[in-house]
């Protein structure tokens, strides 16, 4: 079933039956990343899999909100009790922070490529790439700012674009240029960072990051393996930082291997 939650205005896709997993997208993505794991894991489980506020099908609120907040919102009013919540990238950080706030919510935690909230990103090279997509839109170019996000993102620093799929290529920049077509607004900070609580995650935690990710999300995958008591750290060949797009079969495999410790 793919629906807007009525109550929040988000748009969720709640697909196939069986333990609850969450699924929560990149900054540079949408729920249309996860079709991947849709197609191989819907028999066995139920997903479900939103698309964030200024992303896909859900607009932005005229309004600050929080991603944290709305992602507990979808399971209080969808009923799945304690979940797995799996998280790339910025959907990471919203879902490691939901996991300090609202612990009950959760089973499992499977962090993508992701920063803790309250992790500053100083790296010259992927400042360097925010700032050139952001100098193409300002100048009216919007496919060449998405180009460069989806380079930046899908591609990796350390690989060339015929290194990877055009078809992922075309649909990464696809769902960037959705999202500008989405008004900006301002995401809550917690009051927390999650930074300085990593120690406090009491439930089982896999950490995934593809081996060409740019650099401040490989060294937070250290970070986040390190800190946090009893994670795992995985490195998805052959990825950057979409890896579950990418690669699926090595991802899923990973997945399904951490979902039974997690139920």
């Amino acid at each position: 079933m793919s629906a807007p939650d009525v109550a929040s205005g988000l748009f969720v896709r709640d697909e196939g039956a069986g333990p609850p997993v969450v699924l929560v997208h990149a900054g540079v993505a949408d729920g249309r990343m996860w079709q991947p794991q849709i197609d191989a894991l819907s028999g066995r489980y139920r997903l479900i899999v939103p698309d964030l506020r200024g992303f896909g099908r859900t607009p932005t609120l005229a309004h600050s909100f929080s991603h944290a907040e709305d992602l507990h919102g979808i399971a209080t009013r969808l009923g799945i009790g304690p979940a797995t919540w799996v998280g790339c990238s910025m959907g990471g950080t919203a879902v490691l922070d939901l996991a300090l706030t609202r612990p009950d919510t959760m089973s499992g935690l499977v962090l993508v490529d992701c920063v803790p909230s309250g992790q500053k990103i100083t790296d010259p090279i992927t400042r360097a790439g925010w700032e050139a997509a952001d100098e193409a839109f300002a100048a009216g170019d919007p496919r060449k700012a998405a180009e460069i996000e989806m380079e930046m993102w899908l591609v990796g620093p350390a690989r060339a674009n015929d290194d990877v799929p055009r078809h992922l290529q075309e649909l990464v920049t696809a769902m960037v240029l959705d999202s500008y077509e989405h008004a900006d607004a301002e995401e809550i900070d917690p009051a927390q960072p999650a930074i300085d609580q990593l120690s406090d995650i009491a439930v089982p935690t896999l950490v995934v990051v593809g081996e060409y990710d740019q650099l401040p999300f490989r060294q937070a995958a250290s970070l986040l393996a390190e800190q946090i008591p009893g994670a795992t750290l995985e490195i998805v060949k052959d990825a950057a930082h979409l890896p579950s797009l990418e690669q699926p079969q090595q991802f899923n495999a990973l997945l399904t291997g951490f979902l039974p410790s997690a139920l």
